[in-house]
């Protein structure tokens, strides 16, 4: 008997051996999966506004064509854009930036915009970029857009009619809920999404960001509501938002609509021939 029970002794050894290895394994990856996860929580901000601050080496009034302005959002954050001022411009138009850099880092599409199209430019850095003070937060970023807006018309003396939104990845978001409250004729969304937690579902499959991303910038669910002309573009190998969610987004609109697709673009790259084209006729059939 002492014998048989040595045997079976040693024999459920191994499988013990196996299974504390293997627990004790779990439990570490159980653990650093929860690590990982409270640490998107706490660090969720900083994923989703990679902000800069102002760099003074940054050179964009060539000519005096751009200025400086400051103005306040309906919390009293103070805000600083970028604004080129025309007389009887053919458009006036809002710019909306994406979420990295700040507006200083769009003087080129901003001069681009007013002198192709005749038209007045405001760019604003959301609150906390660049020079504009603050934290971003979503809201925080919707009421940015407001203020700009009511700065824009303040300045230009029109009302909302002559106003066209250009919107860039995160900024189209922003700009399709300020077109659809305050009913702006047309818009231009480039490079954007359907949700942030769409993307964020891509870029992290393996952790449940959709249930728990505060961000979430719901274009689809909002673009259905608008009811001017849209104008989408998006670059035919972006690797940060797939072509199939811009036509996801571009097939929940129900208003007038152009979709124009950039060959070979990335997420971030330049705005084709087509595209500018594209804008031209919808700032002449618009505003003209």
């Amino acid at each position: 008997m002492t014998t048989n029970k040595l045997d079976s002794s040693v024999r459920r050894r191994p499988w013990s051996t196996i299974w504390n290895i293997t627990w004790k394994t779990g439990r570490c990856l159980i653990i650093a999966y929860f690590s990982i996860v409270v640490l998107m929580l706490l660090f969720e901000s900083r994923l989703v506004y990679p902000r800069e601050l102002w760099d003074s080496r940054v050179r964009f009034a060539e000519g005096a064509s751009l200025k400086e302005v400051y103005f306040n959002a309906a919390d009293g954050t103070r805000l600083h854009g970028l604004y080129r001022q025309r007389n009887r411009p053919r458009v006036v138009i809002l710019y909306l930036h994406g979420n990295g850099g700040n507006v200083g880092h769009r003087a080129g599409t901003l001069r681009l915009l007013a002198s192709r199209y005749d038209a007045s430019v405001l760019g604003v850095s959301y609150r906390g970029y660049g020079k504009s003070e603050g934290k971003p937060t979503e809201n925080g970023l919707y009421q940015d857009a407001q203020a700009a807006l009511d700065y824009l018309l303040a300045k230009e003396r029109v009302d909302v009619n002559r106003v066209l939104i250009v919107g860039r990845s995160l900024g189209a978001a922003v700009g399709l809920k300020l077109a659809v409250e305050r009913s702006v004729p047309a818009i231009c969304i480039e490079s954007t999404f359907t949700s942030l937690p769409d993307v964020a579902a891509l870029q992290y499959p393996w952790f449940p960001v959709r249930l728990l991303m505060k961000n979430r910038f719901e274009s689809l669910n909002r673009i259905r509501d608008y009811r001017g002309r849209l104008l989408q573009t998006h670059g035919s190998h972006d690797g940060l938002v797939p072509l199939s969610m811009a036509r996801e987004l571009h097939a929940a609109a129900s208003c007038p609509k152009e979709f124009a697709i950039i060959p070979n673009g990335t997420h971030n790259s330049p705005q084709s021939e087509q595209y500018y084209g594209l804008v031209e006729l919808l700032v002449t059939q618009v505003y003209d």
